[in-house]
């Protein structure tokens, strides 16, 4: 699910140039990346509401992922998962434990 964002990047209560140190040009180019993903997000977010408020209603109760079944959007089958068969992306060098 690919979804482009038509939304302009808005920066509140003239927070840009009250933290101009922090709103770099870095930073907006940043956050205006990040923004293409919000409407993805939201979606997503309102499809998680409603299945919550659905097992809610009939009283179930959160049901796992068959093994069999491929994490959504992954290629990574869930029974490989839970064993740690799969090769993800490296971790960020400022993310490793000193």
């Amino acid at each position: 699910m690919k979804l482009e964002s038509t939304e302009k990047l808005v920066i509140r209560d003239n927070l840009e140039n009250t933290y101009s140190d922090i709103y770099t040009l870095e930073a907006l180019a940043a956050l205006a990346k990040l923004s293409r993903l919000n409407a993805e997000r939201v979606l997503l977010m309102e499809k998680r509401m409603k299945k919550r408020a659905a097992r809610i209603k009939h009283k179930e109760y959160i049901q796992f992922l068959h093994p069999n079944d491929f994490i959504p959007r992954t290629t990574i089958l869930v029974k490989d998962a839970r064993v740690g068969k799969f090769v993800g992306s490296s971790i960020p060098k400022d993310l490793h434990l000193k």
